[in-house]
């Protein structure tokens, strides 16, 4: 009897880390049966905004939804939805230009296929969203970050940027608003990035998923900082490099469950059909996108737009507590918000903040993020989802508020 050897697995991601300090004390909590208030959740169908269910149901209950049409760019009726979108947003996308996906991790996975071989890099922006070193640990490909600088509004930091490119860079990413800092690009940056992209052949890939959320009609509720009003679109850019927008029903329509995203080809004429051609190809290889969500995309886009609502009337709402929260707890500071759905506060640096997050967690049984799962470097930060109850906002801010005063002292 022959012993089987071992079985080997790919590195293309860590498997063996070891479980997250934070997660095991809030697991040890619970199952002591201890009261844990969230103020981490960021999915729109379980944080009390509304009821559509059965709208979303009958939707869903479409005829064509028992047939299927394999096309690897989505639907022509599906496309035209998404186009119909961008035109209530004041742009006219051609729906040529537009390839469904199942979600934008999935377009991301495709575009990094796309443009990178195996060892290639791409360039992300530091602090931003930790999912990038997943995406490019299972596409085999590198990430160089480079820095986003706060001096009142966050800027990308244009030098750290040119290091960062090297003979194997194929993509730059912009996170638009970025996630957790919620703050756009401005359009003089957009332009001189998507310059940049053009004289190194490099994709612009602009994930503007919380594009929509704008927060800039409440900055008074915020940090004073905002210098300029503007905010860069890459979708509606006229772009001199290859540049792919990034959308989908998760965000846009509150939608995480549909799985439906998009990405909108920008650039030459010439680039966009190569990359067009390309794209289906690989969609053509895995076909995720589900028929009955491409036959209700229409109906979805407009329950979406109560949903939208809803979401943007809570983040605001919330906003302005944590405003008034901070303000009568001045050892913390609430960096400015544009947009999405997070609020980064800054804290005392008398301990770091995976030790803040612990204590919040033990003493009172709050829970939030630490700033480095973020990346944010440079103090103390915590953040927090502006899509949380606002009773349990309130009830959470007002527990950690003693403890961060007196460790102020």
């Amino acid at each position: 009897m022959t012993t089987p050897n071992s079985l080997r697995y790919s590195t293309r991601l860590p498997w063996d880390l070891p479980e997250n300090p934070l997660f095991v004390i809030r697991q040890e909590r619970t199952a002591q049966g201890r009261e844990v208030l969230d103020l981490t959740g960021s999915n729109p169908t379980s944080c009390g905004l509304g009821d559509w269910n059965e709208a979303i149901a009958k939707a869903l209950a479409q005829p064509g939804s028992a047939h299927y049409h394999p096309v690897p760019q989505g639907s022509a009726e599906a496309r035209a939805a998404v186009a119909a979108y961008y035109s209530s947003l004041g742009w006219n996308a051609d729906p040529e230009d537009l390839l469904l996906t199942a979600s934008t991790s999935e377009s991301y996975s495709m575009l990094f296929q796309l443009f990178c071989d195996p060892g290639d890099e791409v360039l992300v922006p530091r602090p931003s969203y930790p999912l990038f070193q997943h995406l490019g640990g299972l596409a085999g490909v590198g990430l160089q970050p480079y820095l986003l600088q706060f001096a009142g509004e966050w800027q990308v930091d244009f030098p750290s940027l040119e290091a960062a490119v090297g003979d194997r860079t194929r993509a730059l990413v912009v996170v638009n608003p970025n996630n957790p800092t919620g703050s756009y690009l401005r359009p003089p940056e957009a332009q001189r990035l998507l310059e940049l992209c053009a004289e190194r052949g490099m994709a612009l890939i602009a994930d503007e998923v919380f594009w929509e959320y704008s927060l800039r009609d409440h900055q008074h509720l915020t940090t004073p900082g905002i210098t300029s009003p503007e905010r860069a679109w890459f979708a509606a850019a006229e772009s001199p490099a290859l540049c792919v927008s990034m959308g989908g029903l998760s965000k846009s329509a509150g939608m995480p469950q549909m799985k439906l995203g998009w990405m909108l080809v920008r650039g030459p004429e010439q680039e966009k059909v190569r990359v067009m051609a390309r794209l289906r190809w690989i969609a053509d290889t895995y076909l995720s996108v589900s028929a009955p969500v491409q036959e209700a995309l229409p109906a979805l886009l407009g329950i979406g737009a109560e949903i939208r609502a809803s979401i943007q009337q809570r983040v605001r709402l919330n906003l302005g507590a944590i405003a008034t929260w901070q303000r009568n707890t001045p050892s913390v500071s609430l960096l400015p918000a544009e947009g999405g759905w997070s609020a980064v506060l800054r804290l005392p640096s008398v301990v770091d903040d995976e030790q803040w997050c612990e204590r919040f967690l033990r003493e009172v049984g709050v829970w939030v993020q630490p700033g480095y799962y973020y990346d944010l470097a440079g103090g103390a930060y915590v953040v927090l989802s502006l899509l949380s109850p606002p009773g349990a906002l309130v009830e959470g801010l007002a527990r950690i508020a003693p403890i961060v005063t007196d460790a102020a002292r």
